[in-house]
């Protein structure tokens, strides 16, 4: 069942390619340019006065022995470059979650919110073939994330240092008083496809 959709779907994108390159550096589904929607952010920016607009709409899924909830965001960007090395980028969240007992077919909503979030990223060493570069930045300035759905632990301001060589990314990040750390790759699967 699944191989009798899965070569329409290759051929469509691989025969689209070429239409939807846009070179190495691309905006995340919050703005800032980076891998793996926007919680990796690298130490490139888009070209200076590049404009990028995104949106994207995420759904989760989740059950325990009680009860069910389901997860959507609805995620919109706007990412520009105004001076060489500083990318600013403002996006917009609508997050929607449902919760209901297991035993229960009809959902209830447990919070629909709508969060305005400012991000920043500023490259100190520019990428260059064979060198390092080193970006500092901020994701969601204002902290609008903070109180957001369930209020975990990983939402909030976050600040980053992070290098990218070539195709691999490392980073450190600060939030909530705590040190992490997150690391990427840019693998290129053909010509025009990240």
């Amino acid at each position: 069942m699944v191989s009798r959709y899965l070569l329409p779907v290759v051929l469509v994108v691989s025969l689209c390619a070429p239409l939807w390159a846009v070179g190495p550096v691309a905006s995340s589904w919050e703005g800032l340019s980076g891998l793996y929607m926007y919680t990796l952010p690298t130490a490139e920016t888009l070209a200076h006065g590049q404009i990028a607009l995104d949106y994207a709409e995420a759904r989760y899924g989740h059950e325990n022995m009680r009860t069910k909830l389901t997860d959507t965001w609805f995620v919109y960007s706007a990412t520009f470059v105004p001076i060489e090395r500083l990318e600013l980028a403002v996006s917009g969240r609508h997050e929607i979650v449902h919760e209901a007992p297991l035993s229960s077919a009809a959902f209830t909503t447990r919070s629909d919110l709508d969060r305005a979030l400012g991000h920043l990223k500023y490259t100190i060493m520019p990428p260059r073939p064979g060198h390092l570069a080193l970006a500092i930045g901020a994701q969601d300035i204002t902290g609008a994330t903070n109180e957001l759905g369930d209020g975990r632990d990983d939402r909030g301001r976050r600040l980053f240092l992070v290098g990218t060589y070539d195709w691999a990314t490392l980073g450190i990040t600060h939030m909530h008083g705590k040190i992490g750390e997150y690391a990427g790759v840019r693998l290129t699967a053909t010509n025009g496809i990240d």
